[in-house]
């Protein structure tokens, strides 16, 4: 058993911390647990090669998951989820079906239901360009309708990519990759139309230390409302990420 990495996490509005470990049992067999602080909440998971349990207390909610794959090009993932310890609730999983190649060379089709919810879609992304530079994907969900996004790798000075999302039922959205100092530096930015609302992701990857010691990853997360009729709190998280 080795540690993998160690990560806390904390609200600055609200005061909410997060804590988050990560560790291996042996070469098949991975784990986490993560508490949250004031309200106390934890899980535990654990993952093998195509398999993971997940559970969370006090709210007893229990999560399966099961990855087949069907041949070269097709993945079936089966999943199952258990609120609040409702176990008569059990079998209702939900289904993934993910195939490539199906229209094309550089396509992924994207198949799912939950049999709990009653809700599923299908989505379709087409690639092209050298290292998939370019991305369409288009998504039909039974509750949250049509989605279409379209996305640019650029990689022009800082800027990494743009791509913009619309859908009938959704919020327009922008977002903006960058990169500085050699990649270890990442911003991501974000902007929601219809909520007026910008979202700001920043993370900071250190060089590896020669003494063997962890790898430190900082990363500060904001929410930045635009208007007074977004209706949405500013909120800022930091963070801080050790790598072993």
């Amino acid at each position: 058993m080795h540690l993998i990495s160690f990560e806390e996490s904390y609200c600055l509005s609200t005061e909410n911390a997060k804590s988050t470990v990560k560790f291996a049992l042996n070469d098949s067999l991975r784990g986490s647990a993560f508490t949250t602080q004031p309200n106390g909440f934890s899980g535990l998971q654990i993952e093998g090669n195509n398999w993971s349990l997940e559970h969370h207390v006090p709210a007893r909610n229990t999560f399966m998951k099961l990855d087949k794959s069907v041949n070269a090009n097709t993945k079936l993932t089966v999943s199952q989820a258990v609120p609040n310890n409702k176990w008569f609730l059990a079998p209702n999983p939900a289904f993934k079906l993910v195939h490539s190649n199906a229209l094309g060379s550089n396509s992924i089709t994207d198949l799912h239901w939950d049999t709990l919810t009653r809700m599923g879609g299908v989505s379709t992304k087409l690639y092209s360009g050298d290292d998939n530079s370019y991305k369409a994907e288009l998504g039909m969900h039974s509750k949250l309708g049509l989605k279409m996004t379209a996305r640019a790798k650029l990689r022009k000075g800082a800027v990494h990519s743009v791509a913009a999302t619309v859908g009938n039922k959704t919020p327009a959205q922008l977002n903006l990759k960058s990169r500085f100092a050699g990649d270890s530096l990442k911003l991501d930015t974000s902007y929601v139309l219809g909520v007026n609302v910008m979202k700001f992701e920043a993370k900071r990857i250190g060089e590896k230390p020669v003494d063997g010691g962890p790898r430190t990853t900082t990363t500060m997360e904001a929410l930045v409302p635009m208007g007074k009729t977004s209706g949405i709190e500013p909120r800022v998280i930091i963070g801080i990420k050790l790598h072993f």
